[in-house]
């Protein structure tokens, strides 16, 4: 209700226009109440709607660069306990507080009615960043790592510590390098150091220092500086190798052909 006996209004506000639309207005400012069946609540702030409030909805929009939307719980401004800020990099903020909020939390759906549904979208064409989500380190224990992440880059999917960077760690690699549709472990070197595939299992660097499991043969190969020493078959016994080339292999027997000192 406005008070028409309060001159501060009075005298401060260009019109008060009573109809079918109660408008309250000065300038490009103003705020219009209708009931005609359906109630609406309109405000326009310097002819941009900001407000828009009907039965079905509660809209706020038009929100100028770096201002932010709150809401309050009964404690008053002190404590916001919803904030998003508008602007090139879109904020959203949940918890008691936003200079401390030991509490901050999202719920996304509902406790066994429906589930939550969180959607990370990707970066357009000519990107290789996909969806990310990190996991801060505590204050007094972020000297080593700063967080740990969750990500998209390219076709694979990450996870690992900060350090780690965007393409290494537990990756599940979609595509290329040889690999499809298998689970690795690398370092920042960009060295593999476990490659599970469907067939295979690679502990090591597979180009360099590796034992390698065939799942299809069940041999299982040793390889030193990218040169094959080794191949144990499990129904035919163990082969050895110099310089690439089989040089021995055991039998029922005992060990035949020449060894290598």
């Amino acid at each position: 209700m406005v008070d028409l006996h309060n001159p501060n209004i009075i005298g401060t506000m260009t019109g008060i226009d009573l109809g079918s639309s109660n408008k309250i207005h000065q300038g490009d400012t103003e705020l219009v109440i209708t009931d005609t069946g359906t109630g609406t609540l309109k405000g326009t702030i310097d002819g941009s709607e900001r407000l828009n409030m009907t039965a079905n909805y509660q809209r706020i929009g038009n929100i100028p660069s770096n201002d932010y939307i709150e809401f309050y719980a009964g404690d008053g401004e002190a404590n916001p306990w919803f904030r998003t800020i508008m602007n090139s990099d879109t904020i959203l903020d949940i918890g008691p507080t936003f200079v401390d909020m030991p509490k901050g939390i999202a719920r996304l759906g509902t406790h066994d009615t429906s589930r939550g549904y969180l959607l990370l979208y990707a970066y357009g064409t000519g990107s290789t960043n996909g969806g990310l989500i990190q996991l801060e380190t505590a204050a007094d224990y972020d000297s080593h790592e700063l967080h740990y992440q969750m990500l998209v880059y390219e076709d694979d999917f990450i996870i690992g510590p900060s350090s780690f960077g965007n393409t290494n760690g537990l990756k599940y690699k979609a595509s290329g390098s040889g690999a499809t549709g298998n689970w690795q472990i690398s370092f920042p070197s960009s060295l593999v150091r476990l490659d599970i595939a469907e067939d295979s299992q690679v502990i090591g660097n597979s180009s360099d220092t590796s034992i390698t499991v065939n799942q299809t043969s069940n041999d299982i190969t040793f390889k030193g500086n990218n040169t094959t020493l080794a191949v144990f078959h499990p129904t035919n016994g163990l082969d050895f190798y110099h310089n690439g080339s089989k040089v021995a292999e055991t039998t029922a027997n005992g060990i035949s052909g020449a060894v290598w000192g």
